[in-house]
């Protein structure tokens, strides 16, 4: 399975690792971000775009982080949300 873009939130470690998977080999990680806006006792906003040559994360209105499209868009065809979080009202837009 291709995984086109993980964002992992370690709020233990205050991190956000982002990272992608072809043909089961995972590629470089990313840890580098602005700020770290996830705490324990809040709820946060997270909006994922895709634009032609990257996903652009936001987080409570803020722009948060980029991430570089390693898989052609076209392969991209599922979205898939699991984690130790809850999931308020998600929305797709095509």
């Amino acid at each position: 399975i291709d995984i086109a873009f993980h964002f992992n939130v370690r709020r233990g470690d205050r991190q956000v690792f982002r990272n992608s998977s072809q043909y089961g080999v995972w590629g470089q990680e990313e840890r580098e971000t602005p700020f770290f806006p996830f705490e324990s006792d809040h709820t946060s906003e997270i909006v994922f775009f895709v634009d032609n040559d990257k996903f652009m994360t936001f987080v409570n209105g803020q722009s948060f982080i980029q991430f570089k499209h390693r898989l052609p868009l076209e392969r991209i065809t599922h979205l898939y949300m699991d984690g130790d979080c809850n999931f308020y009202e998600p929305e797709i837009f095509v």
